[in-house]
């Protein structure tokens, strides 16, 4: 694990519970992530484990970019050559994203971004679901349920990035 000048503030109150102190926030840091790295070295042991969790969330969350992008396009018209384009050009984003040496980086390193990714593609998979099965395909269960994993995943993107208080806002539109 890569650790930064604020990777304490994760890590302090994971370290506490796993010591038998208690879940105590320091350095004003929100909770979600120190709960994370908590959960990850109950699983397994180590340091190693965790930083394998959390590589593992971000091949994850590469799948929920392709998924993503495929219910996008699903809900829009499918002349042939417009589907070929979409199929290549999702594969190249998802291609990007899973060897960007920055992406490989966050999901080295003691911060919420190791698991940004993961989270946020999962909610706009969730926010394409809810779509899909509102408007294109309705099925009033699958909407609400992908409606409200969409808001709740919408706050845990809050909770571990502050200024992401947008997503909140746009996905309750």
């Amino acid at each position: 694990a890569i650790s930064e000048w604020d990777s304490w503030g994760w890590l302090d109150p994971a370290l506490s519970w796993l010591g038998g102190t208690g879940f105590r926030e320091r350095f004003e840091r929100e909770w979600l992530y120190g709960a994370f790295i908590a959960a990850c070295l109950r699983l397994t042991g180590s340091f190693s484990g965790y930083i394998i969790i959390q590589q593992t969330l971000g091949v994850v969350a590469a799948i929920f970019m392709w998924l993503t992008w495929r219910s996008w396009t699903a809900l829009l018209p499918k002349p042939f050559i417009l589907e070929i384009a979409a199929i290549i050009i999702g594969l190249l984003t998802v291609a990007l994203y899973l060897f960007s040496p920055i992406a490989l980086a966050l999901e080295l390193s003691i911060r919420p971004e190791g698991i940004m990714a993961f989270t946020a593609f999962l909610q706009l998979f969730c926010i394409a679901s809810y779509c899909r099965f509102r408007w294109h395909q309705p099925r009033a269960i699958a909407s609400l349920l992908f409606g409200a994993l969409a808001l709740l995943l919408a706050y845990a993107l809050f909770i571990l990035k502050p200024n992401w208080l947008l997503s909140v806002a746009a996905t309750i539109l």
